[in-house]
């Protein structure tokens, strides 16, 4: 959804005796975009135990994903230990 303008009501049939001004909004189609995520793992087994470090990292590409006037996120990177016995 994106704005398409301000009507006046006093003048428009359809506001149904609002009077003022309305915003409008039209539906609008986004540009196609690409999010490449990457998960890698390691686990190391200590006897009965497990050891498990993982890497992530959000929008390897680091591209900045335009809708509207709003960006998403840019590249993040996550750390992960785990131990399980």
């Amino acid at each position: 959804m994106a704005s398409a303008g301000t009507i006046n009501c006093s003048t428009q049939p359809v506001c149904e005796g609002y009077e003022g001004n309305v915003d409008v909004y039209a539906e609008r189609e986004a540009d196609e975009n690409l999010n490449l995520d990457w998960r890698v793992t390691y686990t190391q087994p200590l006897g009965k135990q497990n050891v498990k470090v993982s890497v992530d990292v959000m929008n390897v590409l680091n591209r900045a994903n335009r809708i509207g006037s709003n960006y998403g996120f840019g590249r993040q990177f996550w750390v992960d230990v785990t131990y399980s016995w």
